[in-house]
């Protein structure tokens, strides 16, 4: 199991400004090659989004592994980067096995 490095920031953190403010971010060279092979080190089912979860990665996050931390793991392993734009009732997702 592959738990303790499902943090955002286990490989890094970098700061980056938006709109006045500082914020950091995953996003890095090392991340991007996690991300790139996640769909081949992780096995999934498959699932749809409830009405009642839609566009709420954490809540689907909280569900299956017991916390709502992993809902960015969620977004990345289905391609997605927007959760307004996607987790939309009756979607079907890939839900990792953690």
């Amino acid at each position: 199991m592959r738990t303790n490095k499902l943090s955002r920031y286990h490989y890094g953190v970098a700061y980056i400004e938006h709109k006045g403010v500082l914020v950091s971010t995953s996003l890095g060279t090392e991340m991007d090659n996690i991300i790139e092979t996640m769909t081949l080190d992780y096995e999934y089912r498959l699932g749809n989004v409830p009405l009642m979860f839609e566009n709420r990665p954490d809540n689907i996050s909280n569900i299956f592994y017991g916390t709502s931390k992993h809902w960015w793991f969620l977004m990345q392993f289905n391609g997605y980067n927007d959760p307004f734009e996607f987790f939309n009732a009756g979607e079907e997702i890939r839900i990792p096995e953690l």
